[in-house]
Formats: C-alpha cells, sequence, structure tokens
C-alpha cells in the first residue's frame, strides 16, 4: 500500500480532528525522531559506562591485591610529582580492593586531569582528561548537541526572587534538547491520542496477521507506541531537570516552595571552629578527659600523646609562621571520619578552599559526596571541619524539601541507578523501543505516493480536539520553549507555506486559489 491515508480513519465529522492530529504526529516525528535515536543510542552507552570504561582503561584502574596501603596523601603527592604545575581537586578511593584511586588535577587552563593511583604502592598507574573518553563524549552530547562555545541569552526565573541577573547565557545545544524534548512530548500525546478507541471500537492491542506492507508496519508502530508514548513522557520529565533553562527554573521554584531543611549545597562552606585535643580522639588519639577541651599549643610547642608535625600525619597540630592555624586533619583524617559518619568507602574528598577578605580569614572545609549516579538512599554529601575533623553538616534525603526529593528519585530511574538491575533493564527497553519505533515509521514513509513528502493531505476543515487543545497549552506553559518553537512554526506556516503553491502541495495542502484557512500544524 502505497498511499497516505489509514484504514483507521474516521468517516464521520470527526475525521477533521483525526486527520489534523495524524498530521501533527507527523511533524512532530520528523522534527524529533533523528534526535530521539541519538539521545536513546548515547543514553544506552550512558547506561553502560561502567562496563565500558572497564574495557578501555582497564590496564589503569584494575590493580592487583597487596598486604600493604599507601596513605592518600601519598597517592596525591605522586600524582602531583608526574603533574607539578596542577593543583589538587579532589581524590576518590575505589570502591572495590582491585579498583585503582582517582586523583583529580587541574590544570593551569583550568582543565581536569584524571590520574589513577594504585592504592597498595601509591604508583601512578594511568592518566586521562576527564570526559575524552567515549562515556565522556556521549555524556556530553546528551545533554548538548552543539559545539559548548555557542551560547544565547535566555530569561532567568531566578531573577523573580532578587537572585542573579535577569538573562543567563546557556548553550544553544541545550536549549535546542530541551525544545526537541518538548516535540517528543508532543509525540507521545498525539500518539497515544490517535490510539485511543472511539466509541464502539474495539481496543486494538496486537498487530493483525493478516496485514501486509504498509498496514503491517503501521501496525508494528502502533503495538510498539502504546509503551513508547508511557516511556517518552517518563524520560523527557525526568531528563528535563537538567536543561538549561526550565532546569535552573525548575530548581529556583522547588527550592522556594519545599526549601531543604539545611542550605547544604550553596557556594559558601561553613567556617572551621578553633580546634580543641577533644576532637582528635576519632582518629585514634587518645587524650586525657580533663585535657579535652584545651587549645592547640602554639607552632613549636610538642603536644603531649600528638605524635607527628606534618600535613600527613592524622594528628598534627602547628601553627603557621602567619599566625594561623595550620591544616591538621589528612585526607586519610578524612576517610576515617566519613567512614565513622556511614559515608561509602569510594565517597570523593574535596580538599578545603580559605579565604582571606579585608583581613578577616574564613576557613574552608573539607567536602566528601557519595558517588553520583546512586540511588537516591546512598546519596549523601557531609562538610568536616579542616583543623578538627568535626563533622559540621550533612545532606542525605532526608534533608530534601519534597520536590527535590521526587525530582532526584526520577533523575536516578532515569540514569538507572535507583532500582539496580530492574531500573537498567527498563532504560534500556526504552531506547531499543525509541529505535525500533522510529525506525518502523521510516518504513511507512518510504511505502508514502512517489513525488512528494508523504505528508498526511490537510483536511478541508481543519479542528483540533478540545481535550488535545487544553493539552498543548498546558505544554506549552510548563515547557515555555518548546511553546516558543510552536509559535515560530506557525509564523512560518502563515508567511512561507501559506503564500507558497509549491510548499503547499509539498506539505499536502491545495493550491492557495482553493484554501479554505491557514494550514494547521
Amino acid at each position: 500500500m502505497n498511499d497516505t491515508t489509514s484504514t483507521e480513519e474516521p468517516t464521520t465529522k470527526n475525521a477533521g480532528v483525526w486527520r489534523s492530529l495524524w498530521r501533527t504526529h507527523f511533524y512532530a516525528g520528523m522534527i524529533v525522531g533523528p534526535f530521539m535515536i541519538w539521545m536513546a543510542l548515547s543514553g544506552l552507552g550512558i547506561l553502560y559506562s561502567q562496563p565500558i570504561q572497564s574495557l578501555l582503561h582497564g590496564g589503569s584502574n584494575q590493580v592487583a591485591i597487596v598486604n600493604s596501603r599507601a596513605t592518600l596523601e601519598n597517592q596525591v603527592s605522586n600524582a602531583m610529582h608526574r603533574f607539578p604545575k596542577d593543583s589538587f581537586a579532589y581524590i576518590t578511593p575505589g570502591a572495590t580492593a582491585t579498583e585503582a584511586t582517582t586523583v583529580g588535577l587541574t590544570e593551569p587552563n583550568g582543565e581536569t586531569r584524571i590520574v589513577w593511583t594504585n592504592p597498595y604502592t601509591g604508583v601512578v598507574t594511568g592518566t586521562m582528561f576527564s570526559g575524552k573518553d567515549l562515556p565522556g563524549f556521549l555524556n556530553r552530547f546528551h545533554g548538548s548537541i552543539l559545539p559548548r562555545e555557542w551560547t544565547m541569552p535566555v530569561p532567568n526565573v531566578a531573577w523573580l526572587f532578587d537572585e542573579g541577573p535577569a538573562w543567563n547565557h546557556v548553550e544553544i545545544g541545550e536549549v535546542l534538547v530541551e525544545i526537541l524534548a518538548g516535540w517528543g512530548l508532543m509525540l507521545a500525546v498525539s500518539g497515544l491520542y490517535l490510539w485511543w478507541p472511539r466509541r464502539g471500537s474495539p481496543v486494538r492491542w496486537l498487530p493483525s496477521k493478516s496485514r501486509t506492507g504498509r498496514r503491517r508496519w503501521r501496525d508494528l508502530h502502533t503495538f510498539a507506541g502504546i509503551f513508547l508514548a508511557g516511556f517518552l513522557t517518563f524520560s523527557v520529565t525526568t531528563g528535563l531537570p537538567w536543561a538549561a533553562f526550565w532546569g535552573t527554573s525548575w530548581q529556583t521554584a522547588a527550592s522556594h516552595i519545599t526549601p531543604n531543611k539545611a542550605n547544604f549545597w550553596s557556594d559558601s562552606s561553613p567556617s572551621s571552629t578553633s580546634p580543641r585535643l577533644g576532637d582528635m580522639t576519632r582518629f585514634g588519639n587518645p587524650v586525657a578527659w580533663a585535657m579535652q577541651d584545651d587549645q592547640p599549643a602554639p607552632s613549636g610547642s610538642p603536644m603531649p600523646n600528638m605524635p607527628g608535625m606534618n600535613h600527613g600525619d592524622k594528628g598534627s597540630s602547628v601553627m603557621s609562621s602567619a599566625g594561623l592555624p595550620a591544616r591538621i586533619l589528612s585526607l586519610d583524617g578524612v576517610q576515617s571520619a566519613m567512614l565513622q559518619d556511614g559515608m561509602l568507602p569510594n565517597a570523593t574528598i574535596y580538599p578545603p578552599t580559605n579565604a582571606v577578605e579585608d583581613g578577616e580569614t574564613t576557613y574552608g572545609s573539607y567536602l566528601v559526596f557519595n558517588p553520583w549516579p546512586s540511588s537516591v538512599g546512598q546519596q549523601g554529601a557531609m562538610y568536616f571541619d579542616e583543623f578538627t575533623g568535626k563533622k559540621l553538616g550533612e545532606s542525605t534525603a532526608k534533608e530534601w524539601g519534597s520536590l527535590q526529593f521526587v525530582t532526584e528519585f526520577g533523575v536516578q530511574t532515569h540514569m538507572g541507578t535507583e532500582f539496580g538491575l530492574a531500573s537498567r533493564l527498563f532504560m534500556t527497553f526504552g531506547c531499543l523501543l525509541v529505535i525500533w519505533n522510529f525506525s518502523t515509521a521510516l518504513m511507512m514513509w518510504n511505502r508514502r505516493r512517489r513525488g512528494g513528502l508523504g505528508i498526511p493531505r490537510r483536511p478541508s476543515a481543519p479542528r483540533i480536539a478540545k481535550p488535545f487543545g487544553i493539552a498543548l497549552i498546558a505544554l506549552a506553559l510548563l515547557y515555555p520553549l518548546w511553546g516558543a518553537s510552536v509559535l515560530l512554526l506557525l509564523v512560518f506556516d502563515r508567511l512561507a507555506i501559506q503564500r507558497s503553491d509549491k510548499l503547499r502541495r509539498a506539505f499536502g495542502m491545495p493550491p492557495s486559489s482553493t484554501s479554505s484557512g491557514c494550514g494547521d500544524s
């Protein structure tokens, strides 16, 4: 069959509504098809980043188990000795006994270098720049389909709350992803509405065995599309929190509607307090009860029961030449503290940053993050005093607002981590379903009438069903960038398609002399 009509097309007065929706579904598929296939393929790669990285970097990030262990300080020292011009950014111990430690270094140009070190010998086993391998490429272009240098201004919703400028400059590629994601929702809504049984018609779930050719492909497309509509709706709504405009706007709104119990995620870390000897007991340094509240001795004066006076020891306590407290908590001390407080062994440790302003010093804190992505229950972060090791604050799901919790739950399910293997298999099936359904759509389109684009003919009296119209308005209000793209298409239809008979024929419309009104989209 090589026509562009459907045997399921109503012959009643609702035919205009049905054909208008069919044209809308067709347009949405044309716009979003290649994008959705790319998102499905790149999403599959991201879902299986860990085995891909093991395959690519197994010689660098896998080590043999030996009896002794190198300190975290020693591993950082070895990494920085290899790249002396870089600065220390973070360190992540391996998740298993055979996994190398990851040391993050920052180049003078700001680029992040990953250095793998052997946790037993401290020797550097490999290096690469962050995001330069296949999983990094897929992650980058899954969220932005154009070079990151191309930017454009978009309104900043936070400005309404007196927070930041009125406009933000964001990547054009991220804006396009957000718009195309909106068209994905349009595809899901219109497809589901087309499938929905009419009054008196049976529910068709399975493809008909008697049909062949284009009808057979349409049945296969419809059968998969029933499930794909739900998957697209889920994946788009749970992926858009990362979008440049919508995600930032949603984050601002959520933080005001259901604020977190603690302002943990602000840029400024809590100031460290003056150390006490009693704070060191948690690191295996016994201190008499009577001395628990004593302050550290001045520089150069040894302290009882406190071995070691250098940065690499857990219990060093000295004063710097400027009279400020020197750091007395090593990376290994932070690791000991984080494990005692329930963080995962492969949590990432960020060193503190001290700032001096108007002669006043603000002492930063060690920041420790559990691995991300991971299930909501495993996520967490803590601040540790850089002198005492005291836990200054934490952020887990218990401290999040309701909207933040629901959003993060959806994001982690989207990334295949919330329910472990079940979540990953669900997203894998969805990605394969996207590829299958757009393939069947291409097979149908390939059997179109020759000499045209195969666009369904425009009805003589185009109409939009009221429920569908309400859904369109709601979608445009919820996702304004997508709504703006619809307006641009309507303007293009009015100024270009309606004035060109050649374009009108290509878009399945009669010549302008017999036109009864503007085209629908």
